[in-house]
């Protein structure tokens, strides 16, 4: 609940560009961290090529033509982004590695795990800000209501189906390539829906993510 948090005002404070970035980068902490744990995880000199060209085809494709000046006491917001986004990550591999590997795993004790985790944020959410709600007097509007119901429901089957995800492919091979195809998804919908424009730069970046895919899945 905090990283989306954190999210939402770097994006309004250091910018969207350099708040993905740092979202998307923190892909190197459950990385390194997999192969410090798991004996069965190795970086190979491929998966280490791979893990690089994803970094820079994600600096590659939000990259902007025009400069962006950002003051350096909000470059602390994309920072904790990283470092939030990059233990969440690791904590749900540690988990799926710790608790549910070897087991007699079945959907339902999948979905309670996924569902625990909401539930919670669901709850801390109320506690951190009804107060400051009633106390501002602001009105709920609806529209937020549904549309946090939406992505609410959304995000659950996606974190519910990368929590399954993680028991069959290694940290070093499921990190990048979950990222990557997150922000290679994301382009193309804003090029065919939504009519945006991307630089040379940014369709470099965009071949060099799709290219980082096939090296990691044949790897």
């Amino acid at each position: 609940m905090v990283s989306f948090l954190l999210f939402a005002i770097s994006s309004q404070k250091a910018g969207i560009a350099i708040t993905a970035v740092a979202s998307k980068m923190s892909v190197v902490i459950p990385v390194l961290v997999g192969a410090y744990l798991y004996k069965y995880e190795h970086l190979t000199s491929i998966k280490i090529i791979g893990l690089i060209l994803a970094l820079l085809s994600f600096y590659l494709i939000f990259k902007k033509e025009k400069k962006e000046k950002i003051a350096l006491n909000l470059i602390i917001l994309p920072l904790l982004i990283f470092i939030f986004s990059g233990i969440n990550d690791s904590l749900m591999k540690y988990i799926r590695e710790t608790y549910f590997r070897g087991t007699a795993i079945t959907l339902n004790s999948e979905i309670l795990f996924v569902g625990t985790l909401f539930a919670f944020s669901f709850v801390t959410g109320i506690l951190l800000f009804a107060p400051v709600t009633l106390i501002k007097k602001e009105k709920i509007e609806w529209k937020s209501l549904w549309a946090g119901i939406i992505l609410g429901i959304v995000n659950f089957f996606s974190a519910l189906t990368m929590f399954k995800a993680m028991g069959y492919f290694e940290s070093s091979v499921y990190f990048p390539i979950f990222n990557v195809g997150i922000v290679s998804l994301s382009a193309l919908i804003g090029i065919t829906f939504f009519k945006e424009k991307l630089s040379r730069t940014n369709l470099i970046g965009l071949g060099l993510a799709m290219t980082t895919i096939l090296i990691l899945a044949l790897s």
